[in-house]
């Protein structure tokens, strides 16, 4: 821009912007910000959701060795029978886990939206469920491989953490120590508390995997708390098995996939059959990594989605395998 100051036969220059020039930074600038600002709510959003994950973890082993966590139910009766259906999960959250957690509220199956639980969540896959309420919503399968005497579909209970954490609860008061035999050893007998945890309550995305998590306490006797990380999908394509034998480790198929993937030992992906419709896991036989003896002709633990059995294979059987993140 030109313009004459004082003197005519004097030109003075000046730089300035335009208007058109300023709206159109402006605009550009508007532009960016809505591309990239999402961008980076989500990361910070997700770390913290990390944070939250590896908190509640290290806070539940800590705490949980240190309380008697499992009831002495009689079930001679039907009418006990159906007190520990409808009311065992609520009385846990009050009367173990109020010892571990800063508890808020404690709401029934039928009420858990006062405890921000949403009604519906989204699968690792991106399909809509209900949100599970009972051990068979839960995993149908869960109910079909558990001892006769004890088999209840016991309901679910939440509690609202006053960090604004919705939990639910699946407590099987009923659950068996860390013993398993060459055959059929079915996880769901050794799974002594089970948890859907909604790390923001009822704000979203409730997505399996991001704002939502699950963890799971197995065995009686010293207590073993999980909470794994599972990837979307079995591992390069889904469906497909793989050899376990002298040229293949299938701990090292993980790894190959992603640096911080690793195969889930027998409690990981205990929880994972347990929480199976959350992570959309494939009905098969999957590895774990536990192994009992080593090399070609050895043996490893594996699991039956269909049953929720732990049964010793040899490590030449083909399998599929679902990695967790570190």
């Amino acid at each position: 821009m030109i313009e004459y100051s004082g003197n005519k036969n004097i030109l003075k220059k000046r730089i300035a912007f335009t208007l058109v020039e300023i709206l159109t930074t402006i605009a550009i600038v508007g532009v960016v910000s809505v591309l990239v600002i999402p961008i980076i709510l989500v990361n910070v959003n997700e770390r913290a959701w990390e944070a939250q994950k590896r908190a509640l973890l290290a806070r539940m082993s800590q705490a949980i060795a240190q309380v008697d966590y499992l009831a002495d139910y009689n079930i001679t009766d039907k009418e006990n029978t159906e007190m520990i259906k409808t009311s065992a999960s609520g009385t846990f959250i009050t009367n173990i886990l109020s010892k571990i957690y800063k508890i808020g509220k404690v709401c029934d199956k039928d009420n858990m939206s006062n405890c921000g639980i949403t009604n519906e969540i989204i699968t690792m896959n991106k399909t809509p469920i209900p949100y599970p309420k009972t051990f068979s919503e839960l995993n149908p399968e869960l109910l079909d491989g558990m001892d006769a005497k004890y088999n209840i579909d016991i309901d679910a209970a939440s509690f609202l953490t006053l960090n604004g954490e919705g939990i639910t609860v699946f407590y099987n008061p009923f659950c068996g120590s860390n013993t398993y035999s060459f055959g059929n050893s079915y996880m769901q007998n050794k799974m002594c508390v089970n948890m859907i945890v909604d790390l923001n309550g009822h704000k979203g995305p409730n997505i399996v995997g991001k704002d939502i998590t699950f963890m799971t306490i197995f065995y009686k006797m010293e207590p073993v708390v999980v909470l794994p990380k599972a990837t979307a999908e079995n591992i390069e394509k889904k469906g497909t098995s793989y050899p376990i034998d002298g040229q293949t480790d299938a701990a090292s198929l993980c790894k190959k996939q992603v640096e911080n993937l690793r195969i889930p030992n027998l409690e990981e992906m205990g929880s994972m059959y347990i929480n199976k419709a959350l992570i959309n896991l494939d009905d098969g036989e999957y590895w774990t990594g536990t192994v009992i003896s080593s090399g070609e002709d050895g043996f490893a633990w594996a699991i039956s989605t269909p049953e929720g059995a732990a049964y010793r294979e040899s490590r030449g059987k083909e399998m599929m395998i679902r990695c967790i993140k570190e």
